[in-house]
């Protein structure tokens, strides 16, 4: 992991060198998800902004919607369940536009994860449901057995027992 971020740091220090803008903003980034997946969740948000000021200076509307999505997790992690779903909301408004199916899927699900933590799985069940029949449609079954056991666990806050057994029998 330590190579990881000495091989992202490099990117960094040559995007700069030669002035790459979508090269910085995109290092930036993957410096933002390194530290995330790390739980060093101050500098994720840190450099997920960074990147997202020189994507929406540039207009790189991927970049843009990928600084959202870190944010959002980095936001989720930390139970800042309105930050990560107001994060999460404008990362799905992009992929829509760019009409991108499976990152669509994910912001579904990490949507429907953050209304899923809140208690609210009524809405949680709306985004999970959406999320699933988008990565059943594109053939990702691993990410839909993720999407079942979610709706499963839904299903299990809302008491709904058979239910939440039938999806996560299908996460299987």
């Amino acid at each position: 992991i330590n190579k990881t971020k000495e091989y992202l740091e490099q990117a960094l220090i040559l995007a700069e060198k030669i002035k790459y803008d979508k090269g910085l903003a995109r290092s930036n980034a993957n410096i933002g998800k390194y530290y995330r997946i790390t739980s060093n969740y101050a500098k994720a948000r840190d450099y997920a902004l960074q990147s997202l000021e020189v994507s929406e200076r540039i207009g790189d509307e991927e970049s843009i919607g990928n600084c959202y999505h870190i944010l959002g997790n980095t936001y989720f992690y930390q139970s800042e369940f309105g930050s990560a779903l107001e994060n999460h909301i404008k990362a799905l408004h992009i992929w829509e536009k760019l009409g991108d199916k499976r990152k669509m899927g994910n912001s579904y699900g990490n949507i429907g994860s953050v209304y899923n933590s809140r208690n609210e799985t009524d809405k949680a069940l709306e985004y999970l449901t959406k999320a699933l029949e988008i990565f059943l449609e594109v053939g990702d079954e691993t990410t839909a057995a993720n999407v079942y056991n979610n709706i499963g666990n839904a299903y299990m806050r809302q008491e709904k027992f058979d239910k939440s057994l039938e999806n996560l029998k299908k996460a299987i």
